[in-house]
C-alpha cells in the first residue's frame, strides 16, 4: 500500500509541477535533457522538444525502447543523460 500511496501523491502534484516548469519561460543555461518515449505521437514529441528549448543548453532525446516508463523500458538512455548532465 505504501508504494501506491506514494505514487498517488506524486501523480497528485504532477500537473502543478508541469505547469511550473513550462511557466518558467526560461531556465537560462541550466543543463536540461528531456527524454521522450518512442511511443509518443509527433505532437507530443514536438511539445517535449519545445520543453528542451527552455534552456540554452537543453537537449531532446527519444528513447528508442522507451514507453511510458522510459526509466524502466530504456534505462541506458536515462543513464547516459544523467552522466552527460553530471559531466557538464
Amino acid at each position: 500500500p505504501e508504494c501506491f500511496e506514494s505514487m498517488a501523491q506524486h501523480l497528485a502534484v504532477l500537473p502543478a509541477t508541469a505547469r511550473a516548469a513550462t511557466d518558467a519561460g526560461s531556465l537560462g543555461d541550466l543543463p536540461l535533457i528531456v527524454i521522450s518515449g518512442a511511443h509518443l505521437t509527433q505532437e507530443a514529441l514536438d511539445e517535449h522538444r519545445e520543453l528542451s528549448r527552455l534552456s540554452t543548453r537543453g537537449k531532446h532525446v527519444t528513447a528508442a525502447a522507451g514507453g511510458h516508463w522510459v526509466l524502466l523500458d530504456d534505462p541506458e538512455t536515462v543513464v547516459r543523460a544523467v552522466r552527460e548532465i553530471v559531466a557538464l
